[in-house]
């Protein structure tokens, strides 16, 4: 059923009219900026899906797959007594992890955007910090099409982004002050929690980075090219361009500042004098050599939707959440 409603489905898409395929897939997505291989895959998803339902209803499908579930059924109702010394039965951990997460062996050789529920990791000496983005998609998203403004293209509503910390230990908190992360941990599959208590407010032209990096790490040499900007979407490349004069500008503000500091202390004081990742706390500290801007945060994974708009719908409630006054009786 499944290849007969594949190759129905493919048979659509190759039918699909120009002018239908260079509206919906080329013009709305640079209006958007959306890459047009994701609004394809949206609509080639919708063609399978479909048929799928039609190939059901075509082969009688239903009652023959109901018959077969009940057989199935009595089978698995058989008890067999056995001395268990491991659980040996692992892939369906393993596919639950994948229904939550996109590795970034995936996203980032892909140069996927940078969006709400991308995870990154913060390797500081022997510790290891991990951070959630959060944010309404829309003020998260890169338009190419500036609607006639130049200046439009390529910057998003969001200059700044929130991370909340990921807590592999803390448990749930009853009143909601954080939000579990089933099947997180990989091998043992255990969860983690964001915690809501304490976000981090960071500079997204540092953190866009690691969309351009194909392992996922914010890193930017000043001088020279994408090696390959056909990597990227019209939005990225728009954006990779504002990012790298943005950055520029910084980077030759910072050089006169360092120029005119003297005397032992100077090394010191560079870190203070570049550019800043984090806002109101050291959280990573840029570092500029031979024309090239690093930080020691990379992108490893992303939270899937549905999971990644319940994060941020748990947050906002959070945020907004009342607080009643004292009872001064007692």
């Amino acid at each position: 059923m499944l290849e007969a409603a594949f190759s129905h489905a493919i048979d659509k898409v190759k039918k699909l009219d120009t002018y239908d395929f260079d509206h919906v897939v080329l013009a709305t997505s640079y209006s958007e900026g959306v890459w047009e291989a994701f609004t394809f895959q949206r609509i080639a998803q919708i063609l399978y899906d479909d048929a799928i339902h039609f190939e059901m209803v075509r082969q009688n499908y239903v009652p023959q797959l109901n018959k077969d579930l009940r057989v199935s059924k009595k089978i698995r109702e058989l008890e067999f007594k056995h001395v268990v010394l491991s659980s040996p039965y692992t892939e369906k951990f393993k596919l639950r992890h994948q229904e939550f997460y996109l590795d970034g062996s995936v996203i980032n050789p892909l140069h996927f955007p940078v969006e709400n529920g991308d995870i990154f990791e913060i390797i500081r000496g022997k510790e290891k910090l991990q951070f959630i983005l959060i944010g309404q998609e829309c003020d998260l998203a890169i338009r190419a099409d500036g609607k006639g403004k130049p200046e439009k293209e390529g910057i998003r509503k969001l200059q700044v982004g929130t991370l909340l910390r990921i807590d592999h230990a803390v448990g749930l908190d009853k009143h909601g002050h954080n939000f579990q992360l089933d099947y997180f941990i990989l091998d043992t599959w255990k969860p983690a929690w964001v915690e809501f208590n304490n976000p981090v407010f960071v500079d997204l032209n540092f953190l866009d980075l690691t969309a351009f990096h194909p392992d996922g790490l914010a890193q930017l040499t000043l001088t020279e090219e994408l090696e390959n900007i056909n990597h990227l979407s019209f939005a990225w490349e728009k954006r990779y361009i504002r990012i790298k004069e943005h950055l520029q500008t910084q980077i030759n503000a910072a050089r006169i500042k360092i120029k005119l500091v003297k005397g032992k202390h100077k090394n010191k004081l560079i870190p203070d004098l570049l550019p800043t990742f984090a806002f109101l706390e050291n959280l990573l500290s840029l570092t500029y050599k031979d024309d090239t801007i690093s930080l020691g945060i990379q992108r490893i994974k992303r939270l899937r939707s549905p999971y990644s708009k319940n994060l941020l719908d748990k947050f906002t409630r959070y945020q907004s959440r009342g607080a009643d006054a004292h009872d001064f009786a007692k």
